[in-house]
C-alpha cells in the first residue's frame, strides 16, 4: 500500500503471503517509474512477525530500495514496535548496503548468509564461498556440488539475460533444525519471459515462455560460457519435498517433486524473483579415498 502525506511516501508491506508481497513490490516500483514516489520514503511492516520474512521477501525489497536510492531521496525503516523493520536494521544491517555502499555485510545470525548485491565480476566467486561455508560449518562429508551448480545457474541468469544494470541481490538462509537451505535471487531486469520471447518470437505468452525456460538444457546461448543446462539445472538440485518458485513478468512457476505448474499473474513483475529450498540432509555422502598408494 502506498500513502503520501506531507511529502512523505509511506510504503506498507503485507508480509503474510509472498505473492502479495511481490505484487506490492511491483506496484511500488511502477509508482516510482511514474514519478509518484516522493524524496522522503518510510518503509513500514506493521508489526508482522520476522518468521514470515523469507529470503524472497528480502531480495525483492532490496531491489526496490536499490531502484529508489539516489542522493536526493531519504529512505527510512520504521522500527518502533515493528519487528521486521528492527530485524532488517539490526540483524541484516540494511543501512550498510546503501549508506555504507557495501555489497555484502555479515549478518548477526550465523545461519544467515546475508544479502549480497550481485556484481558480474563476482558471479563465480559467490557460489564457491557459499559452498565452502556450508561445507566447513555443517556438512563436511556431504557432496554439496548441487548448491554451487544451482547458484551458478541463478547468477548467470542475472548477468547473461536480465540486463538488470546492477540491481540484483541474493540471500541465503539455513534452517539448522530441519537441514533446509533457502535460497533467493531477485533482479529488476528484463525478466525471463521477455528474454525467451525475444529469442523465440513465435511464443505469445509469458507463461509459455517461462515453461520453455524450465525445460532441461534450454538456453538462448547468449554467452559462450553457457553450459546449456538452463534453469532446469536448479530444479535438478531439488530432492523430494524441495520446491522451486519463480515470478517473472506476467507469469509465475511452481516446481515440486518433478511436477511443474505455470500460471498467469494479475500483476507485472519487473524482472525475476527466484526462490528455492534444498534439503541438505538428503544429499549423498562424498566418496573419499582414505589411502592411496602407488606400486
Amino acid at each position: 500500500m502506498i500513502e503520501i502525506s506531507n511529502c512523505i511516501t509511506t510504503l506498507r508491506f503485507n508480509c503474510s503471503d509472498r505473492q502479495d508481497w511481490l505484487k506490492d513490490i511491483a506496484e511500488m516500483y511502477e509508482a516510482l517509474i511514474c514519478g509518484d514516489i516522493t524524496d522522503n520514503v518510510l518503509l513500514r511492516f506493521d508489526g508482522h512477525d520476522t518468521a514470515k520474512i523469507k529470503p524472497i521477501h528480502i531480495t525483492s525489497l532490496a531491489c526496490l530500495i536499490e531502484a529508489m536510492a539516489n542522493p536526493n531521496r531519504g529512505i527510512r525503516l520504521h522500527r518502533q514496535n515493528d519487528p521486521v523493520g528492527e530485524f532488517l536494521w539490526t540483524d541484516l544491517k540494511f543501512r550498510e548496503y546503501w549508506a555504507g555502499g557495501k555489497n555484502f555485510v555479515e549478518a548477526s545470525d550465523n545461519s544467515i548468509f546475508n544479502l549480497w548485491r550481485l556484481r558480474n565480476e563476482e558471479k563465480e566467486i559467490v557460489p564457491i564461498r557459499v559452498y565452502d561455508y556450508f561445507k566447513k560449518h555443517y556438512f563436511l562429508h556431504k557432496d554439496l556440488s548441487s548448491i554451487k551448480n544451482s547458484l551458478d545457474e541463478a547468477y548467470y541468469n542475472v548477468f547473461d539475460h536480465a540486463d538488470a544494470n546492477g540491481n540484483a541481490f541474493s540471500f541465503i538462509q539455513y534452517d539448522e533444525d530441519r537441514h533446509i537451505l533457502y535460497i533467493a535471487v531477485c533482479d529488476f531486469g528484463k525478466g525471463i519471459p521477455t528474454t525467451v520471447r525475444a529469442f523465440k518470437p513465435d511464443i505469445t505468452t509469458d507463461v509459455e515462455a517461462l515453461q520453455l525456460a524450465m525445460q532441461n538444457r534450454f538456453t538462448i546461448k547468449s554467452q559462450n560460457h553457457n553450459s546449456g543446462m538452463g534453469l532446469g539445472n536448479i530444479m535438478s538440485a531439488c530432492t523430494e519435498g524441495d520446491s522451486l518458485w519463480i515470478v517473472s513478468n506476467n507469469s509465475r512457476l511452481i516446481a515440486k517433486d518433478g511436477e511443474i505448474r505455470c500460471f498467469a499473474n494479475d500483476f507485472y513483475f519487473p524482472g525475476t524473483a527466484l526462490f528455492y529450498n534444498l534439503s541438505l540432509s538428503k544429499f549423498e555422502d562424498e566418496e573419499i579415498i582414505d589411502n592411496f598408494e602407488l606400486d
